[in-house]
């Protein structure tokens, strides 16, 4: 098995007091010497390559962009390598993870992000040495096993899950069993033995669409994504309890509506995080503003805040108007797959009409979701990615 190891930084890659992160060579040079002999063991005759962020970076600083940069490595060595291992920080990495799921249309192959809470070495003097109480060996070495099952997915693996890369949440800051998937049970858990869920992996893609036979294209598309993606905004915004009316004359007041305002245009989409089942104050001056936001074009989703279950404009009032006003149901996506799936499409899909941006968030593209209550619609196309 021929793996194309990516290392983006991350705690991971990090050592010294305090934590940074290693360099690419340095990095590469570790990881020869410390692992490269027990994967081979592992999975005989496997190879590695190395390749790495020439800025690596703190996870919170990963941009947009830089979802594009990984995605563009990825296809220009997909012909060959047999599956790809992205070593990521973890406070971003269910974000990499879900962007690299549509940005990647036809997977044929595994393409994993993984990383750690702990550093996978340590550092004396110039050498570097395995740190084997962490959990940072054993996400290297079960990602790399789940990855010669040929998944043809995204996945983000961590604590013994593989879960798919669109589905997964960071739920704990301070335990090794970190990510979490809501809405879907992993992909697979190695225990004894690692074992799939085969009943949720993906199919292999048909060949007119599979990656393998679109390089060229897939490519070319990358390419322009990179050039709007930092600039086409899409915001995530919470729903909390809080101060409504504008009309009453408190100056001092700093009303919901008055944060809503302030983010109109140029802003290009907003993810809201509602209440319960998709609920948003039903108040005249909030059904006004939403209503505007969509005449202005702005692409509107709704996903619920609460950590599992799905958006149903069917159960309350306070849901059952957001269609009027132009608000996609989110219905089980995370927020962060919908912040995600919203951004490449408006980078991808600049010059095309919004319905069809619209109509695609509501397709189920790569396992992001699944369509409980509403006909699945149509797949434009001429739709990119």
């Amino acid at each position: 098995m021929n793996i194309y190891l990516l290392y983006t930084g991350g705690t991971i890659g990090s050592v010294g007091t305090p934590l940074s992160p290693m360099q690419g060579p340095q990095f590469e040079a570790a990881f020869q010497s410390n692992l490269e002999s027990i994967i081979t063991t592992q999975i005989p005759g496997s190879s590695i390559s190395y390749d790495w962020f020439h800025t690596v970076l703190d996870s919170t600083n990963m941009q947009p962009s830089d979802w594009v940069t990984i995605a563009q490595k990825i296809v220009s060595n997909y012909a060959n390598y047999d599956g790809f291992l992205i070593l990521h920080g973890t406070d971003t990495m269910a974000f990499t993870s879900s962007a690299l799921s549509f940005l990647l249309p036809g997977l044929s192959k595994p393409v994993f992000v993984t990383g750690s809470q702990l550093p996978l070495f340590y550092q004396d003097g110039s050498n570097y040495s395995l740190l084997y109480n962490t959990d940072a060996l054993r996400n290297v070495l079960g990602a790399i096993e789940f990855m010669t099952f040929g998944i043809p997915e995204v996945g983000l693996y961590f604590d013994d899950n593989l879960y798919r890369g669109n589905r997964a949440v960071k739920s704990n800051a301070s335990q090794f069993a970190a990510f979490s998937s809501p809405n879907l049970p992993s992909l697979g858990l190695y225990g004894v033995l690692p074992k799939l869920n085969d009943a949720l992996i993906l199919p292999q893609p048909d060949s007119a669409v599979a990656l393998d036979n679109n390089l060229n294209a897939v490519a070319q598309q990358l390419d322009a994504v990179a050039k709007k993606i930092d600039s086409q905004s899409v915001i995530q915004f919470p729903f909390f309890p809080a101060y409504y009316n504008t009309n009453s004359g408190d100056s001092l007041a700093v009303s919901m509506l008055t944060q809503l305002r302030s983010i109109s245009p140029p802003l290009k989409g907003i993810v809201f995080e509602s209440f319960g089942e998709g609920n948003i104050p039903d108040f005249p001056q909030m059904q006004t503003l939403l209503g505007t936001f969509n005449t202005q074009g702005m692409i509107m989703i709704d996903c619920t805040q609460v950590y599992a279950g799905d958006v149903n404009y069917n159960a309350y009032a306070t849901g059952a108007w957001l269609r009027g006003a132009g608000v996609l149901s989110g219905f089980d996506m995370t927020a962060i797959a919908a912040l995600t799936k919203l951004t490449v499409l408006i980078a991808a899909n600049a010059s095309a009409p919004l319905e069809t941006i619209k109509t695609l968030l509501g397709t189920n593209l790569a396992g992001e979701l699944t369509l409980y209550r509403d006909l699945k619609p149509a797949k434009p196309s001429n739709v990119k990615l």
